[in-house]
């Protein structure tokens, strides 16, 4: 199996951000694949969005719900989708067949919540 098709096979993923001090932030979170690239969705504006920006050189590793990685981690490139980006809909359909009813209570919480989210492609660097 190769590393994108293992990546895109985890539950969950550890997300290493860059900040200006130089120090990674982990973060564990869902994503799914499609045609080679890998998407996720989170919170417009968060701290790993602004960090993304700043430094879009991230890795990846597999790991467990609570961010305890559990496998090598692998360089990727991130990038901020813009909302008219034609593959959201795309990764939208990817990461909601992957997860399913546990995505859909979260993103209705988010919804009522009147939470903003965007999407960010991951392409790992091989």
């Amino acid at each position: 199996m190769d590393i994108y098709q293992q990546l895109a096979n985890e539950a969950t993923v550890s997300l290493a951000t860059q900040k200006r001090d130089g120090c990674q932030i982990l973060t564990p979170l869902w994503l799914a694949g499609y045609k080679g690239k890998l998407y996720m969705r989170t919170i417009e504006g968060s701290a790993k969005v602004l960090r993304i920006a700043n430094f879009p050189e991230v890795s990846l590793a597999p790991c467990t719900w609570e961010g305890d990685v559990t496998g090598q981690r692998y360089d990727a490139v991130a990038r901020l989708m813009s909302v008219d980006d034609p593959l959201i809909s795309a990764a939208e359909n990817a990461l909601q067949s992957k997860y399913g009813a546990e995505r859909t209570k979260m993103t209705h919480m988010m919804k009522q919540q009147g939470t903003a989210l965007c999407y960010l492609e991951l392409s790992l660097v091989i």
